[in-house]
């Protein structure tokens, strides 16, 4: 059975850079990776609780980790090999967009405030990896991928 299938519908999607696996967030916090060429699950994360849902994903350029904005303004990264989750920033409305840059230089995100005001904001990649470093808590449950993947 798929390890997530109790994290809702599918919210937003993003491809890995060589297009060989696809992450998707869901309606109930969880980031979803599935192989592109045959839809099978590879992994799961549970990273927010069931009322936040995940409006973006977008992949590392080496592909080790996912940024993923929700419904309640957290900026979060997913280390895909061990499931740890990093909160990178918060805000005090919904973010719908998030992108990692191609160079690996820096991620960008965007969304509302509760005020309806404009949110678009950058993080360099060098803050998030120090933050990564000390701040990563595990996944509500993580299923990792296989080592031979």
């Amino acid at each position: 059975p798929e390890a997530a299938s109790h994290c809702g519908v599918y919210l937003s999607i993003a491809s890995n850079v060589d297009r060989t696996q696809i992450a998707w967030g869901t309606s109930n916090g969880c980031i979803v990776i599935l192989d592109a060429a045959t839809g099978d699950q590879i992994a799961g994360y549970k990273i927010a609780d069931n009322s936040n849902h995940i409006w973006g994903v977008g992949w590392s350029p080496d592909d080790r980790a996912i940024v993923a904005v929700d419904s309640l303004g957290a900026v979060r990264v997913v280390d895909v090999a061990t499931g740890n989750v990093t909160l990178i920033a918060q805000h005090d409305g919904p973010l719908y967009a998030v992108d990692w840059a191609d160079d690996d230089s820096a991620i960008a995100y965007g969304g509302n405030t509760l005020a309806e005001a404009t949110v678009f904001a950058t993080v360099s990649v060098a803050e998030v990896e120090q933050l990564m470093a000390s701040t990563a808590r595990p996944a509500e449950f993580a299923i990792t991928p296989a080592a031979d993947r």
